[in-house]
């Protein structure tokens, strides 16, 4: 793909801050915009079957990376159905799966929805002790 771009230095800061119980109470993000080419000639080609990309623009040193398809879907869900993925039943088990996965996020390896049944988006303690308080009973 051929044609003019206008090129950016983008700095962000991103400042959140939590209460004593770890809780979000506010995200502040900072940017600053330098520009680095205005109308500049590019070319964005996409190689090795469709693996890799490389953006040129005139004065600017290139970009290149990989391809990444990456898809993001939310459903609502039973969160009680941890290890089994059959059994509603929370299991000391099931604890000691959401305790390994505290703190993780969408995006980190030991992140489950299942183990979010807040659905914040963040394994913490306010879903530790749902489950704990649910432990040995059908959900």
């Amino acid at each position: 793909m051929n044609g003019t771009r206008n090129v950016w230095n983008t700095t962000e800061t991103v400042t959140i801050t939590t209460n004593s119980l770890g809780a979000i109470t506010s995200i502040n993000r900072d940017q600053n915009l330098v520009p680095l080419a205005t109308k500049a000639y590019g070319e964005f080609t996409v190689a090795s079957g469709w693996s890799t990309f490389k953006l040129s623009i005139t004065g600017i040193d290139p970009v290149t990376g990989l391809v990444i398809a990456e898809m993001t879907t939310s459903k609502i869900l039973d969160p009680f159905l941890l290890g089994t993925e059959t059994s509603t039943t929370v299991t000391p088990g099931d604890l000691n799966t959401i305790a390994s996965a505290y703190g993780s996020m969408p995006g980190y390896g030991n992140y489950n929805v299942n183990y979010d049944p807040g659905g914040h988006y963040q394994v913490n303690i306010c879903d530790l002790t749902t489950a704990a308080a649910n432990l040995n009973s059908d959900q």
